[in-house]
């Protein structure tokens, strides 16, 4: 299990939380090979964010907690990141975003996953069988953005 000071998963919900990470980090529009700045703590969150952009093939770049602007900003500059990630405020080195928004678009994105997984469940018992094919192929569209 992974579990820190706000929460606690099994590996099982571990590993859906990355995929959802992964997911918000393409909503960011990092890529393969994107550096990413990202503020160190020590919860889940951070894990997540160190899982996926290992899934995406975005190089995680780790700063210290609360570490001066002049150095984030030398770190950001020399590996030409995209973003940074944290909970101190870095916007005036660069593109930053709180960790706390992003990990409320990964909350979200996990509902709207779990609502279409529902809704598919429910169309094979009560949608007959021409009418499942078309919407399985937007139901398959969205499950490929987590590979």
């Amino acid at each position: 299990a992974v579990i820190d000071a706000k929460s606690k998963y099994t590996y099982g919900e571990f590993y859906t939380k990355i995929k959802e990470t992964v997911t918000a980090l393409a909503q960011l529009d990092i890529c393969k090979d994107d550096y990413v700045v990202i503020e160190c703590s020590q919860d889940a969150e951070y894990l997540m964010l160190d899982f996926a952009c290992g899934m995406i093939g975005a190089v995680f770049v780790p700063v210290e907690k609360k570490a001066m602007e002049s150095r984030v900003a030398e770190i950001f500059t020399e590996t030409k990141a995209k973003c940074i990630i944290g909970q101190t405020d870095y916007s005036a080195v660069g593109k930053w975003y709180d960790i706390g928004t992003v990990m409320q678009i990964i909350c979200l994105l996990g509902k709207m996953l779990n609502i279409c997984r529902r809704q598919m469940m429910w169309q094979k018992f009560f949608i007959p069988q021409e009418q499942q094919a078309s919407q399985k192929e937007s139901y398959f569209h969205t499950e490929q953005m987590w590979r």
